[in-house]
């Protein structure tokens, strides 16, 4: 008997590591609830699991959650025999509010990643007319500053930050003595952020991004809002950061895989091609951690209209990994108009 229990139980992981890579589907969301400040928790993806894997997912994933506010957010749950500790706080050149740091845990094996990249990526935008200072390209928003006049100057700033803990307003405790350990099923971030544009020193997009975190994913809802005509010259979304994870596996909606070196330039193939990208996942052969990525834009560039066809939907570089939403033809809004995306991260 004692043997049947134990190949029974590594069937059961097994399977669970099979249905992580699946598809899921993408419910809609009305963007205009963010332009009228009324941020919803909203259900962003579908699963089409049975009830069954439903029932297997619990027992390996856990639901509680526990969390500490100060200054920093740090989150900490588990998945499968995996902890995973998520740090949130002001980061980067621009101090926007965003993943800090990530730790994963599993008996001996350890891996701390330092953030050195905007998981949420940044923007090269142009103010349609009358700008004129920093008229060289470059990227604005996230992590990225620029060099003027022999300073540097911040191209973002976080205007607000609101966290809620199953649906309650958390405040930051600060510099208190003891930390206070509290224990949730989900967790709700709202930042919002003012980017300027590489011809204006101003602000002249409003970015609001909504992270949800619960069962070991994290949702992530993003709406940018032109505060005056602009011109969207290359737009990325999503980033991940790849350092200490060596291979990458393009999955594709139809469930072919392109495998490549995590650390090294590839693609997941032109657009072109027609082949769906669903999600990234980055993998290493010298522990069990992963994180997964994916992406659907939803409002001004659905169908990924505004991206090249002869441009790859996600590409690699540098250590670091892209999904395109914008790169080939730019996206202008007016004054008041808005694009949209969704997307997931799973650090497991």
């Amino acid at each position: 008997m004692k043997k049947i229990r134990v190949v029974t139980i590594l069937i059961v992981v097994l399977s669970l590591q099979v249905q992580a890579i699946g598809v899921d589907n993408y419910s809609s969301f009305d963007p205009n609830d963010r332009l009228n400040g009324k941020i919803k928790d909203i259900e962003a993806f579908r699963t089409n699991k049975s009830n069954n894997n439903k029932e297997k997912q619990k027992k390996y994933i856990s639901s509680e959650m526990t969390y500490i506010y100060q200054s920093d957010l740090t989150i900490n749950y588990a998945f499968i025999n995996n902890k995973v500790k998520i740090i949130f706080g002001e980061c980067g050149g621009n101090n926007i509010f965003g993943i800090k740091g990530i730790e994963f845990s599993e008996g001996s094996n350890r891996l701390s990643i330092v953030s050195c990249t905007d998981w949420v990526g940044p923007y090269v935008v142009r103010l349609k007319t009358g700008g004129k200072r920093h008229s060289k390209q470059h990227f604005t928003g996230g992590w990225h500053t620029v060099q003027y006049d022999g300073l540097t100057e911040k191209t973002a700033r976080t205007l607000l930050v609101k966290v809620y803990a199953n649906g309650k307003k958390v405040e930051d405790k600060g510099d208190i003595v003891l930390p206070i350990v509290n224990s949730c099923e989900e967790i709700r971030i709202v930042v919002v952020n003012g980017i300027k544009s590489y011809n204006y020193n101003g602000d002249t997009l409003e970015e609001t991004v909504e992270y949800i975190i619960k069962g070991g994913k994290i949702r992530v809802n993003v709406e940018t809002t032109a505060l005056k005509p602009v011109v969207i010259e290359k737009y990325y979304g999503i980033q991940t950061q790849n350092a200490g994870f060596d291979k990458i596996r393009y999955v594709f909606s139809d469930r072919s895989v392109i495998i490549s070196s995590a650390l090294k330039w590839s693609s997941s193939g032109r657009k072109i091609d027609g082949k769906e990208l669903n999600r990234l996942i980055l993998s290493s052969s010298e522990h069990g951690f992963q994180i997964s990525a994916k992406i659907k834009p939803i409002t001004k560039i659905n169908d990924y209209d505004s991206v090249d066809t002869n441009k790859p939907y996600a590409f690699s570089s540098n250590g670091k990994s892209y999904f395109n939403l914008i790169n080939g033809t730019p996206l202008e809004l007016n004054k008041g108009e808005s694009f949209a995306w969704q997307g997931e991260y799973r650090f497991e």
